[in-house]
């Protein structure tokens, strides 16, 4: 969620994770979504994306770290980024994203 917040907050770093490194009117088809305490449906979406986009969230937090001027903003993306680089994050993600879409099935199923 914290991800989201971040670069939903202000629309140039929202615009600078969309284009990503290319400076073209390309956009990247999965967005961030903010998760959903109550529909597994909307955590499996918001947690696909951050893993489908994780590379970019990454690049894009150093940049930002690296470029602004704005102390605040360089102290959260810098904690956010660490957050982030560790292991037991990513692992968490990958273990997360799986069960949430057998999940998504059942959910689905049971509806």
């Amino acid at each position: 969620q914290a991800v989201f917040n971040f670069f939903s907050s202000s629309a140039p770093r929202w615009a600078l994770l969309a284009l990503g490194e290319e400076n073209t009117l390309k956009v990247h088809k999965t967005v961030l979504k903010k998760v959903c305490a109550t529909r597994w449906e909307a955590r499996h979406q918001a947690i696909f994306a951050l893993k489908e986009r994780f590379n970019d969230v990454l690049i894009t937090l150093t940049k930002i770290t690296l470029t602004t001027t704005n102390g605040d903003e360089r102290n959260v993306s810098k904690s956010i980024r660490s957050k982030l680089d560790s292991v037991e994050f990513v692992l968490l993600l990958c273990l997360w994203e799986r069960v949430l879409r057998s999940m998504q099935g059942v959910s689905k199923v049971l509806q």
